[in-house]
């Protein structure tokens, strides 16, 4: 939330009732900040441009334009990341419309195994694929924390098994080392990434690549945020097509595993 309205309502029932009819004026028509001046403010609300100064000063802002300025301000980033978002949503979205994502449907269906691999940011969307997963395919899914656990898990893998590869950069430096040991196996490898002629492309039986690039490399590659959200997308894209494909018998061992119907 906007950290103007943030502010107004965490002081609003200790407000005298002059600042008081300042902030539901506020609260009320959000949309006439902007173009608002103090003298207007005060005009509006009954008051004189004074209690606008001290009432902007009451919840932590030198002026009413430093609260305006903030106001605008914090708006136009709240804005820029909603769109972001969306639009990382989108990327991911038109991938779910390829055949690559079908073929990965099935691909994960049939497998005898699914092991994932992921590391650092890229466990968070990663894992929550796992759990999903889990629950209506328990006997199924292998993942491992850590890179030793994942580096031995390639011994275990068969011919029928698939591995699912979580890299947000796709240059993952643990999976590219793991890599040398999964080229004596015959599994095939599914690759969820944003990124674009990647390193761990080239093992890919599937390539899913969003390519939603965050304009900060350094972010991009350490710290994804918006990016992070497009790779939630795609796995609960793949989730859900997967549990679609055989709802009863999926929704029944959801049922089964579950905690709260056994009671």
């Amino acid at each position: 939330m906007n950290i103007v309205i943030n502010r107004i309502n965490e002081h609003l029932r200790r407000l005298s009732p002059a600042h008081k009819s300042l902030a539901n004026y506020i609260l009320n028509n959000p949309d006439q900040v902007e173009s608002m001046t103090a003298r207007d403010l005060a005009k509006r609300t009954h008051n004189v441009p004074s209690t606008v100064i001290s009432f902007s000063k009451k919840i932590g802002f030198k002026g009413f334009n430093e609260l305006k300025f903030q106001y605008l301000n914090d708006e136009q980033n709240n804005h820029s990341i909603n769109e972001e978002i969306i639009y990382s949503f989108k990327k991911a979205e038109q991938v779910t419309k390829n055949q690559a994502f079908i073929d990965a449907v099935q691909l994960l269906i049939s497998a005898r195994k699914i092991f994932i691999m992921a590391f650092q940011m890229s466990q968070i969307p990663a894992k929550d694929f796992y759990f999903r997963m889990r629950k209506i395919e328990p006997a199924k899914m292998i993942f491992f924390d850590s890179y030793a656990d994942q580096f031995r898990m390639a011994s275990l893998m068969e011919d029928k098994d698939v591995i699912l590869i979580v890299s947000n950069s796709g240059e993952s430096d643990e999976i590219l080392d793991i890599e040398r040991e999964l080229s004596k196996k015959n599994c095939r490898q599914i690759l969820v990434t944003n990124g674009v002629n990647s390193s761990l492309a080239k093992y890919a039986t599937i390539e899913l690549s969003i390519g939603y690039l965050e304009e900060n490399p350094i972010l991009f590659k350490e710290a994804p945020t918006t990016a992070r959200y497009a790779l939630i997308y795609l796995l609960e894209k793949l989730y859900l097509n997967i549990l679609h494909a055989n709802y009863d018998e999926s929704f029944q061992r959801i049922k089964e595993t579950s905690q709260f119907f056994k009671y």
